[in-house]
């Protein structure tokens, strides 16, 4: 069954400063350190800024207990209808309660607390916040699949800006209102 994204409404309320966005697909095994990480940043920025937030993880059907050991851990869990992780990326965007959204992999390749600075740069009035978790490079044993044994290699691995990093990313909840959705 497909179903389009676009029918799913925005949140009826953000009522959080701060969602830190979290795709998963069978992530139980690195979860716990990526809620530790996002628990540790909403922390930091209650602290600094006296900011609220939650952290949402944005199942997109696993079956190895990652949507359980979430909300155990304390994190709010949605389930994407949809397969795919851009797909399971839209939905948590669609589904999250916070005015900003920080949004990284749920496989412990980003330290959460790296978007601290940049839900700041955020409250100063950007609109767009993209960090990297490479300097340029992938390191060995991350990834394996980019290095060339699936048909995939690491030229289809790039952001829109031609880059070979993999970004995690901070933006504003909801679009310009010049911008049509």
């Amino acid at each position: 069954m497909v179903v389009p994204l676009q029918t799913f409404p925005p949140p009826s309320r953000t009522d959080m400063d701060v969602t830190i966005l979290m795709p998963c697909l069978n992530e139980a095994r690195t979860l716990p350190a990526c809620i530790e990480s996002a628990l540790i940043a909403l922390q930091r920025l209650a602290e600094r800024s006296s900011l609220r937030g939650e952290i949402l993880i944005s199942d997109n059907g696993s079956n190895d207990g990652s949507p359980e050991l979430a909300e155990q851990l304390g994190a709010r869990v949605v389930h994407c209808p949809v397969r795919g992780y851009g797909a399971a990326l839209r939905f948590g965007a669609l589904s999250a309660r916070g005015r900003y959204i920080v949004m990284g992999d749920a496989d412990a390749s980003y330290d959460f607390c790296d978007g601290v600075a940049m839900v700041e740069a955020l409250e100063s009035g950007h609109e767009l916040c993209m960090g990297s978790r490479f300097a340029g490079q992938i390191l060995p044993g991350a990834m394996p699949w980019a290095a060339g044994s699936w048909p995939m290699s690491r030229r289809a691995v790039r952001n829109p800006c031609r880059s070979p990093k993999r970004a995690v990313a901070a933006w504003r909840n909801g679009l310009p209102t010049s911008v049509k959705r």
